[in-house]
């Protein structure tokens, strides 16, 4: 019987080289999150944060700006881009619900379902997702493949406010300055953060602790009373959709994510950081590594100089709500 052959996975259903002549540390991160498995759900997640794509889950085009400007055709846009997001983070939500509840997920009850999940985009995006929410056939009415199932009551659908300009962005840095705002009022610890593949590097770069971004002497005052808020505590799992696929637009956005990486994370006032942070991880490994660490240096420090008395406090995860 002839062997069968595994299939590797692909840069983004491409090879490298069809799209970059040369390597630099941005798409080095590009190669990892397309090469890599996404990591496990674990029952410690207790936010999955889905960020929208150009295009919404009723699939129109949000970023019309750029065809307006010559910058990309119709046809170079994914239209099921955002469905996909979104399909993964309620399937990471639901498997952790499952697992905290010890069930399968088919078997969870509606109590059993308590991780809230994050959403801000464009105002056309943030209402495709609440009309989605409200008429569950309305995606298959529309020949677009519909959500798996969750329940409306722990979607948290915000516009892109930044609090410190007092106005609505419309890039990946509004949505770190809405999402920010959030976590600055909401205490989460350990969260799913879920786009497409090739975007993920440059959202690590601005969601992660070294970031501008992140800076904690930035934070609302109102959150600096209470240390559960401190964004120093955060841990962010990356979750990438469409890893070996030459999707619709797939050659610009790597070429656009390399250039925007560069030119984000220099001169004088950069507005991501240019490597990785300690708290953004993209595979098992990573968390493995991480945790270990972990464990060696609290072991260290609770060696040394006598016993110390230690103390856990039991985590609660409040479901968040949004009017639809």
């Amino acid at each position: 019987m002839p062997k069968q052959s595994i299939k590797k996975p692909s840069f983004f259903g491409m090879n490298f080289e069809d799209v970059f002549t040369e390597e630099n540390i941005f798409t080095q991160d590009l190669k990892k999150s397309a090469l890599t498995t996404n990591p496990t759900p674990i029952p410690e997640i207790d936010l999955v944060y889905v960020l929208a794509a150009r295009t919404t889950v009723l699939s129109q085009i949000a970023d019309v700006e750029l065809i307006q400007q010559g910058k990309r055709k119709e046809e170079e846009f994914d239209r099921v881009d955002d469905i996909h997001r979104m399909k993964l983070g309620i399937e990471i939500a639901t498997q952790v619900c499952a697992l905290r509840a010890g069930k399968m997920p088919e078997e969870l009850s509606e109590n059993d379902y308590v991780i809230p999940i994050f959403y801000n985009g464009r105002k056309i995006h943030n209402e495709d997702l609440k009309r989605a929410l409200r008429d569950h056939k309305l995606q298959k009415k529309l020949g677009r493949e519909p959500l798996p199932y969750y329940p409306a009551g722990l979607f948290t659908i915000a516009p892109l406010y930044n609090p410190r300009k007092n106005n609505i962005g419309q890039n990946t840095v509004a949505q770190a300055q809405s999402f920010r705002h959030y976590l600055e009022h909401h205490a989460h610890k350990h969260i799913a953060v879920v786009s497409s593949a090739f975007h993920l590097p440059r959202v690590a770069r601005t969601l992660g602790l070294d970031s501008p971004q992140m800076d904690d002497s930035f934070m609302d005052q109102e959150a600096e009373l209470s240390s559960t808020h401190s964004l120093s505590d955060i841990q962010l799992y990356l979750y990438g959709v469409h890893k070996n696929e030459a999707r619709n637009g797939i050659k610009l956005d790597l070429i656009g994510e390399n250039d925007a990486m560069q030119n984000y994370s220099s001169g004088n006032n950069p507005s991501i950081s240019r490597d990785l942070s300690r708290n953004v991880f993209f595979t098992n490994e990573e968390i493995l590594a991480y945790k270990s660490l972990a464990k060696a240096r609290f072991w260290s420090k609770h060696t040394q100089g006598g016993t110390h008395q230690i103390t856990a406090t039991e985590e609660k995860t409040e479901p968040c709500k949004t009017s639809l």
